[in-house]
């Protein structure tokens, strides 16, 4: 199955209200920000823990609650990260979090408020970029897959497998893929001005084809191990969806370099080639980037499966051990000074 999100306006929970930045290309949207996100009122939940915990029509297992805010709860569970409104929970979970109808509702006319008087003001501005539309985005998240590939042992290991530790037998392959695609337009660069362009579409497509290579008649033990690794890396690209929005996001407020390009189809090559080596490094950080210690983790913990240690028990504390937030407000954004001159 493949999600598809397409963004061309400021909305959505997401958009709120980063995009903007981008959009006029000023200091004020980030002002904006942090007055809103300083409205939004944190509860403390520290280890709260539910076996189950039921959204409208979802149900997810093994719960544990990170953050609650006035209109929001955010949590891990078996299959990853998720967040819900609490408007939509249970009425004994409203009351355990303490949601307030009339403070959610007060917390989300000051947000909306907030983008009016923004979008007012910046339509009064004339001193930055005019940009016509906002990028087209579109994200592309594949179900991750999986490949069992068996060999010979007594004919000594696959070639793709001599690199590994000497002692083992058995593999787990794991490729974050990330492709970037962009339509970009140059909005400046003539007599003798630096080139810039705006992004007028951006893509991103994400993937995790996982390859298990084990020799034939492998003991379960090893199967249970290399399985292990796999629960290890489908847990991180479960985020993949966040962490894309998270990557396009940043791409599309941070200046871009184009390296002092002479020309203008050195400039956009230029240009092209940074902005979708950010969104990948962005996406890698919350997918790729804690996976690969977790499993290192993971291997320290099991002796690479062969002491007595539970794998799937292993895999969890390896988990646990590299989890990340990705975050929801603009930490590591650039400024709206900075994008703008792009």
């Amino acid at each position: 199955m493949t999600v598809i999100v397409k963004i061309t306006g400021i909305k959505g929970r997401f958009c709120r209200p980063l995009f903007v930045a981008w959009k006029a290309g000023v200091a004020a949207a980030l002002l904006l920000l942090a007055g809103q996100l300083s409205s939004a009122e944190q509860t403390n939940s520290d280890d709260v823990k539910l076996a189950i915990l039921k959204v409208g029509s979802e149900v997810y297992s093994n719960v544990s609650v990170t953050m609650v805010t006035t209109t929001d709860i955010y949590f891990t569970y078996s299959g990853g990260m998720g967040n819900a409104r609490l408007e939509k929970l249970t009425p004994d979970l409203q009351r355990k979090f303490h949601f307030n109808a009339k403070k959610a509702l007060a917390t989300e006319n000051e947000e909306r408020q907030a983008n009016a008087r923004f979008n007012s003001w910046a339509r009064l501005q004339t001193n930055f970029i005019h940009v016509e539309t906002p990028p087209a985005v579109s994200i592309e998240v594949a179900e991750p897959t999986i490949e069992y590939k068996y060999y010979n042992l007594s004919q000594g290991k696959p070639e793709e497998m001599s690199e590994l530790n000497k002692l083992a037998i058995g593999d787990t392959y794991s490729p974050f893929i990330c492709d970037v695609d962009l339509d970009v337009r140059r909005v400046r660069g003539t007599d003798g001005q630096p080139f810039a362009f705006h992004i007028e579409a951006i893509k991103m497509s994400v993937a995790l084809p996982v390859t298990i290579t084990l020799p034939l008649g492998a003991l379960q033990k090893l199967k249970d191990h290399e399985e292990g690794h796999h629960h290890i890396d489908k847990y991180f690209y479960a985020v993949s969806r966040k962490a894309a929005e998270r990557a396009i996001q940043v791409t599309l407020t941070n200046k871009i370099p184009t390296l002092n390009a002479k020309d203008p189809d050195s400039a956009e090559e230029d240009f092209v080639l940074a902005a979708k080596r950010m969104a990948q490094m962005e996406y890698w950080k919350y997918t790729l980037a804690p996976s690969r210690p977790a499993n290192e983790y993971y291997d320290k913990l099991t002796d690479h499966g062969r002491n007595d240690l539970d794998s799937a028990e292993a895999a969890e504390k390896a988990i646990q051990r590299y989890v990340m937030q990705i975050p929801d407000d603009a930490d590591g954004i650039a400024s709206a000074d900075e994008a703008v001159k792009r």
